[in-house]
């Protein structure tokens, strides 16, 4: 399912217009972002949180010039993790 499916789905559910629903779901995803962005976490009761994780820096030694070293600066690695309910959820749907 891609975006504009989505979209049309919720439309469908819920009534609302198309339009609205892609400004309210692009309003969702900056929410996530910025909170995201901020080192916080976002947890979604019977659905899952999105978190972030530090990756720290590192050295690596370049293919092309094994005697030269690369510093990988730390970054910030977004990841979701589903609820149980969620969980649950999809696994009585595979069956």
């Amino acid at each position: 399912m891609d975006r504009i499916v989505l979209t049309q789905s919720i439309a469908k559910k819920t009534g609302i217009d198309v339009q609205d629903v892609d400004q309210i779901l692009d309003g969702y995803i900056y929410a996530i972002q910025n909170t995201l962005k901020h080192g916080h976490e976002v947890d979604l009761q019977g659905f899952g949180s999105f978190k972030v994780r530090i990756k720290k820096s590192y050295e690596i030694r370049n293919p092309k010039k094994p005697r030269e070293i690369i510093s990988v600066p730390k970054r910030l690695n977004p990841y979701f993790r589903a609820d149980a309910a969620f969980k649950a959820f999809a696994k009585s749907t595979l069956r």
